[in-house]
């Protein structure tokens, strides 16, 4: 007797598909909010590799709530050589069920340098920690790109 195997369901449009390890630390333009922040990494990651943050830089209010901050949960922290630029989450646990330690790691020059450090901080760590991790991704981003001839320090334009 032979069986025809149940095809695998595959996402259609109607259907999103959700990334296990797509972590949403704060979303406040969503319709539901996210999950409670990690208070610790799963056995099997390294850290959480921050994909999207988005703070009001206009505020000088250190601790308003970004818009968005998401993450990835990495299973190996790559070689700094490789992935230079990214800026990694460590969320250490501590004798306290309700507080962490955050850890904040960049890899800059081939090296992983860490950022900062925050230590006994509750489920609203990502306020204090988005800041930081948005100044450094636009540090980054715009040292990647060249300054025009005319503003380079040192420069006069003579044309």
């Amino acid at each position: 007797m032979t069986t025809t195997p149940t095809p695998t369901p595959t996402a259609t449009t109607d259907e999103p598909t959700r990334n296990p390890r797509l972590v949403t630390l704060i979303d406040t333009e969503a319709d539901v909010p996210p999950s409670p922040p990690p208070m610790g990494m799963p056995a099997d990651a390294e850290g959480l590799l921050i994909t999207c943050v988005d703070v009001d830089t206009t505020s000088t209010n250190l601790t308003v709530e970004p818009i968005l901050f998401e993450a990835h949960w990495l299973h190996t922290l790559r070689p700094a050589r490789d992935v230079e630029g990214d800026v990694v989450i460590r969320v250490h646990t501590t004798a306290s069920d309700t507080h962490v330690d955050i850890e904040l790691l960049v890899a800059y020059q081939g090296r992983w340098e860490q950022a900062g450090v925050w230590n006994g901080l509750d489920t609203t760590w990502p306020v204090y920690v988005a800041r930081t991790v948005s100044l450094i991704m636009r540090l980054d981003g715009d040292a990647a790109r060249p300054m025009p001839r005319s503003t380079r320090p040192g420069h006069t334009d003579t044309n």
